[in-house]
């Protein structure tokens, strides 16, 4: 299998969560996409966005001063997961990367945040008393 295979082939498995997750929602009853704001929320949307990428450079701007402490223990940690995401990702393209990044963040959010959130914060509230 080449590398534009097993990357398609990845992306499938990644988007095939957020189907599963839509799936089990018409099968349990939880909604995966309850939380998301509808597609003609302009300002929904753009908070959403917005939110996500202020966090997620926030993360990434934690690990890069993470690194910077000089602490053994952090130094093998960064060089190890440093191999091994080279490896992964050796001779892919930046279309690549992007696109995989966008099924997994897809599929993984359908279905942990909104499938099994929605569904654990509907049992928990109905069970409340």
């Amino acid at each position: 299998m080449d590398r534009n295979q097993q990357f398609f082939v990845a992306a499938m498995v990644e988007l095939s969560l957020g189907a599963f997750a839509v799936l089990l929602g018409q099968f349990v009853g939880a909604n995966p996409h309850a939380w998301m704001p509808p597609t003609d929320d302009s300002i929904g949307l753009a908070i959403g966005f917005g939110g996500g990428l202020m966090l997620g450079l926030g993360m990434a701007g934690a690990i890069q001063w993470l690194e910077h402490l000089q602490w053994d223990w952090i130094q093998r940690i960064s060089m190890q997961a440093e191999g091994s995401i080279r490896k992964l990702l050796h001779g892919c393209n930046a279309w690549h990367v992007l696109s995989l990044s966008l099924a997994a963040g897809a599929g993984e959010e359908l279905l942990f945040r909104g499938w099994l959130q929605e569904s654990l914060c509907s049992t928990r509230s109905s069970n409340y008393h």
